[in-house]
């Protein structure tokens, strides 16, 4: 499974990693900090699973004219340089989850939330395809 975590803070990139790697070894794990990394990584190796951060830098979670992209286009996007991409959400704040269903995410995860229930959810969309 080729999953890729792209968050701005090296910190919840590392210990998303960790988690991975514990619970699989059959995991190749590729991190990004920014937008552009993020469809530059989607486009040349089309993981199965995209871990991302709600509020990386360049997306915004809200059309923002200061920012490139809104969640929602973001997404779009990146389903359309990969087709089978499975797209989590990450973000610190809860209010958050009616905005990631309206952008077509297939999960949003609370960073707040413990670490199974990431896991459960990477299980879940390897499962169901």
């Amino acid at each position: 499974m080729k999953v890729l975590i792209a968050d701005d803070q090296v910190g919840v990139r590392s210990a998303l990693r960790l988690l991975m790697e514990e619970q699989s070894s059959d995991c190749m794990i590729s991190e990004v900090a920014d937008s552009e990394s993020v469809f530059s990584m989607v486009e040349n190796s089309c993981p199965d699973i995209v871990l991302l951060d709600a509020e990386l830098p360049g997306f915004s979670v809200e059309r923002d004219p200061q920012k490139e992209r809104s969640l929602q286009e973001a997404i779009c996007q990146l389903r359309a340089l990969c087709p089978t991409v499975k797209v989590i959400v990450l973000t610190s704040r809860g209010e958050l989850r009616s905005v990631a269903k309206m952008c077509d995410a297939d999960i949003l995860i609370s960073k707040a939330e413990p670490p199974e229930a990431l896991l459960a959810a990477v299980r879940s969309l390897c499962v169901n395809p």
